[in-house]
């Protein structure tokens, strides 16, 4: 069966928005992806969404963010479309160091999480607007 769901989301760039999309996300792919085997893959999925949606807000510069969600049987795919600072996320980024010695970092966590977790990513800008693609694939649909 090849059960395909469309979700767009258009919303001012702030990080109370963002908690508003995630807490969307995590409802919509727990109502999709049924089966308890898919809990650790949506926990993942939202952990890159948010880390995503969090560097858009805090380095774009965009007005507005546009968010396409959509779900299939294996696979959940998150683009976030933006007019603003180009920033190309697949450059490969280094979880920084946890060494008890060294001081925590205040950032820097976002895109090796992202780039950790995602099943795949990719980034396309075009004149002004930014496109970045996430991909998180599940392991089965209850159908």
């Amino acid at each position: 069966m090849n059960d395909t769901r469309r979700l767009l989301i258009t919303f001012e760039p702030a990080f109370g928005n963002v908690d508003m999309v995630r807490a969307a996300v995590r409802g919509i792919c727990a109502d999709f992806f049924k089966l308890a085997c898919n809990a650790a893959s949506i926990m993942d999925f939202c952990i890159i969404v948010t880390e995503l949606l969090n560097n858009a807000v805090e380095h774009s510069s965009a007005k507005v963010l546009d968010i396409e969600l959509i779900l299939s049987d294996h696979e959940a795919v998150f683009r976030l479309i933006s007019e603003g600072n180009g920033f190309d996320p697949t450059v490969t980024a280094v979880m920084p160091s946890l060494e008890p010695e060294d001081d925590l970092p205040e950032g820097g966590y976002g895109l090796a999480l992202i780039q950790s977790l995602a099943d795949g990513m990719e980034y396309e800008r075009r004149e002004n607007w930014n496109m970045v693609t996430l991909r998180k694939v599940f392991p089965g649909k209850e159908h």
